[in-house]
């Protein structure tokens, strides 16, 4: 049974270091064990008291606290995702990386999202070296990939015509939130209408900053301030046959675990057809295990009501896949790509 999930006091209650989902809230002087973390602390840094308390965090605190000289209070940039560490523990190891171990053009970097080295230090389990090691590839592989490029790319440059191309069969989009403001990313691998496996990135990369871009804006209108999205996986019509070379499975999976860590909320696998279990045996072993434990096979009422019970109203919501009542044949691809990348496809049939 999913735990359920409290949508406020997040950033003071205890996680589940599987799921992120908080199951007790305890202080918010947490235990924290000395020997799993190495914290550099500057003693003329010290935490202010509080002064004012704001339902909705945004962005730009962390960016201005981690620019100033003084340390503010913690709640001010945790955001309302759960948190993996006491929240001072974490605000200090990202004082630190920030200021002690950062290069000036890799901090330039970080300012559109100082998020960033939150996410991968509870990636890393709390260990700063691991932490800098994969967030240093994630910013080259952010300037290599053009991640910033794809996203303001236009239907005239050659970026926004290689959207086009591979969004043409609605294989993947961004469409509805749960109740807490989180998008629904829409996979459907049956759908697959490209062979170029860079091409491909690309396009997931695209969908995956316009979700997050999504549960950014819409989070933040709820009074929550949220980086995760839920991945809808719709096996319909897959066959072994049409599955994706084992190398395209491997890029999706690295791009999912190593340069987007902490997105993920879940991932549900809608019809998945018996002989799916050869394919996913074969998958399991490149899957992270704190990755694996947030994906769900939905096969049954039991799991079904997994999904539904992050929704506020499943059934208008959703798309018949899911046990919706929405239908894919409403998406338009010309229309998806014209939105703003923090608008998700409408949850309705009306064209603009």
């Amino acid at each position: 049974m999913m735990p359920i999930i409290r949508t406020t006091s997040l950033i003071r209650g205890r996680v589940n270091a599987v799921t992120n989902d908080v199951y007790a809230s305890p202080t918010k002087q947490g235990r924290q064990n000395a020997s799993d973390v190495v914290v550099v602390v500057n003693n003329n840094n010290k935490p202010t008291s509080p002064t004012t308390t704001s339902s909705v965090r945004t962005f730009r605190t962390l960016s201005s606290s981690l620019l100033s000289s003084s340390t503010p209070e913690d709640d001010d940039f945790l955001g309302n995702e759960a948190n993996l560490f006491p929240p001072q523990q974490e605000y200090q190891a990202v004082f630190d990386i920030y200021h002690h171990h950062l290069h000036p053009d890799e901090r330039d970097q970080l300012l559109t999202d100082p998020q960033m080295i939150v996410r991968f230090y509870r990636a890393s389990k709390g260990h700063v070296t691991t932490t800098l090691q994969q967030l240093r590839l994630a910013l080259q592989w952010r300037r290599e990939f053009q991640v910033e490029a794809l996203c303001r790319a236009s239907p005239k440059d050659p970026l926004g015509r290689l959207l086009q191309r591979e969004n043409a069969t609605g294989k993947i989009y961004v469409r509805g939130y749960d109740a807490h403001g989180r998008a629904l990313v829409y996979m459907r691998p049956a759908r697959e209408n490209t062979h170029n496996e860079h091409d491909q990135m690309r396009h997931l990369v695209y969908n995956l900053e316009k979700a997050i871009a999504c549960t950014r804006r819409e989070s933040g209108k709820r009074g929550k301030q949220l980086e995760k999205v839920i991945l809808l996986i719709d096996y319909e019509g897959w066959s072994l046959t049409n599955a994706p070379p084992m190398s395209t499975t491997k890029a999706t999976l690295h791009i999912l675990q190593h340069m987007y860590p902490e997105r993920m909320y879940r991932a549900f696998c809608l019809h998945p057809p018996l002989i799916f279990r050869a394919f996913w045996n074969m998958v399991r072993p490149f899957i992270d295990p704190v990755t694996k434990e947030k994906i769900v096979f939905v096969s049954s009422a039991k799991t079904q009501q997994l999904l539904w019970s992050l929704m506020n109203d499943p059934v208008n919501d959703l798309e018949m896949g899911a046990g919706g009542t929405l239908s894919p044949q409403d998406f338009d691809s010309a229309q998806y790509l014209q939105l703003p990348l923090d608008e998700a496809y409408p949850t309705t049939t009306k064209r603009k």
